[in-house]
């Protein structure tokens, strides 16, 4: 059995880790990003543990027992060539479980900034002590974030359904998804503004949609890597070796290497437009 130290969960955290050179000229940020989380490996893993459980546990048992309940809501809308069904249980109450995971994010864009940043992370207290300073933004993020997917993935696909007879459709059609893209990206953004600054709700996702116009170009480099790794799984053959695979990756790695790699992309913009002018007026005075 492999000990829980060594995941990083209950080590030795009196004892600090050799540090950064400050002498050290900046190495590349593509290779910087593989090295920190290369040696920092038994942390991640032990830092999306700690996302999936308990929380992760529970709301995955509420969303199965909803699944499997017989009394599912059905809308049925006129569409295209026949009418067309919309399962409101499912794509609407379903998903609902997934809140209670919000306040856990706080956990993993704190320990995550701090992996970046190298600076000296102590897993198991970083990570509740973050949830316990932030798990009211968080939750109200992870309520908005449930009420946009609901109606966005409602209209979307409604006009979606009604685009072979109604031309006029398209331009709903592609405004929910230009909206959805958007939406997206402020959500890179969000975490870390709610960890790193004393804002409130309304100023972090003001600051948000600003971001996702700054960091247009960050933005879609995370955007064209999400899908393309959708693309590769949608394509690999559906086996029990690769769900297992799967499933170990998710367990593992997936939440937490997904913050890392999301903050890790986006934190520069943060740093530019919103510490730099800071530490800038601070020497000034």
């Amino acid at each position: 059995m492999v000990p829980l130290a060594f995941l990083g969960l209950f080590g030795k955290y009196d004892q600090p880790g050799p540090g950064v050179d400050p002498g050290q000229p900046p190495k590349p940020p593509f290779l910087r990003f593989f090295q920190i989380f290369w040696r920092k490996l038994s942390k991640f893993v032990a830092l999306n543990l700690l996302f999936l459980l308990p929380a992760g546990a529970a709301a995955a048992a509420l969303m199965a027992l909803l699944y499997v309940c017989p009394a599912h809501l059905v809308l049925v809308l006129p569409g295209g060539e026949a009418p067309w069904e919309f399962d409101l249980w499912t794509w609407g109450v379903v998903p609902l479980p997934l809140v209670l995971l919000s306040p856990c994010v706080a956990g993993l864009a704190f320990v995550t900034r701090s992996f970046l940043r190298e600076e000296p992370t102590f897993l198991w207290s970083d990570f509740w002590k973050a949830v316990r300073g932030n798990w009211r933004c968080f939750l109200g993020n992870g309520l908005v974030l449930y009420l946009v997917g609901a109606v966005l993935s409602f209209s979307t696909r409604y006009y979606q359904a009604r685009l072979s007879q109604d031309l006029f459709s398209y331009l709903p059609f592609w405004c929910c998804v230009l909206l959805g893209v958007v939406f997206l990206w402020a959500q890179f953004y969000l975490p870390l503004l709610f960890v790193t600054f004393d804002l409130t709700f309304r100023q972090a996702y003001r600051n948000a949609f600003l971001f996702a116009a700054l960091g247009l170009p960050r933005n879609l480099l995370l955007t064209a890597v999400f899908a393309g790794a959708a693309l590769l799984l949608l394509a690999l053959p559906f086996t029990g070796l690769t769900l297992a695979v799967c499933l170990v990756l998710l367990v593992t790695l997936f939440f937490s290497f997904t913050a890392y790699l999301v903050n890790f992309t986006v934190y520069p913009v943060i740093h530019r437009y919103l510490i730099q002018p800071y530490e800038k007026r601070g020497e000034g005075r």
